[in-house]
């Protein structure tokens, strides 16, 4: 007998079957991949604000984002950039003093105004931001 005619022929469907478990095999890897980049991108490290991030801010006046900031470096244990940390304190403790002074809760406004006091203290030459802040929230 002839060896071609005993060699029996694969089936279509065996055909597709095996590229489509290649093709998974190959869908797997790149997944995984990317999957390690972004785990190794997902330090902690990655997310603390530095002083320039924090001065950007500033200028830009977004205040809100200063002060979101100065929480997820308190998250992450940095304290580098502490006059920009009371700064966002001294911004978020005007905020609340405004809401507790219109709502004649005094004790919480009293507590608020002495955040205010303490922050205004220590930051030395950012205080011309917190004169900024000042006119935004009280209008003087």
């Amino acid at each position: 007998m002839n060896k071609q005619t005993d060699k029996k022929r694969k089936d279509p469907v065996i055909i597709v079957l095996d590229i489509i478990i290649v093709g998974l095999i190959f869908v797997m890897i790149y997944v995984g991949m990317n999957a390690l980049f972004y785990m190794e991108r997902a330090d902690k490290r990655s997310f603390e604000q530095d002083s320039s991030g924090m001065a950007f801010d500033l200028q830009e006046e977004n205040y809100a984002s200063l002060i979101q900031s100065r929480h997820i470096n308190e998250i992450n244990g940095n304290t580098k950039p502490e006059a920009y940390h009371l700064l966002a304190d001294y911004v978020q403790a005007a905020f609340m003093y405004r809401i507790y002074d219109a709502k004649e809760y005094a004790d919480r406004a009293a507590l608020m105004k002495s955040v205010m006091d303490e922050s205004r203290d220590g930051m030395g030459e950012l205080e011309v931001f917190a004169d900024k802040v000042d006119k935004m929230i009280f209008g003087d």
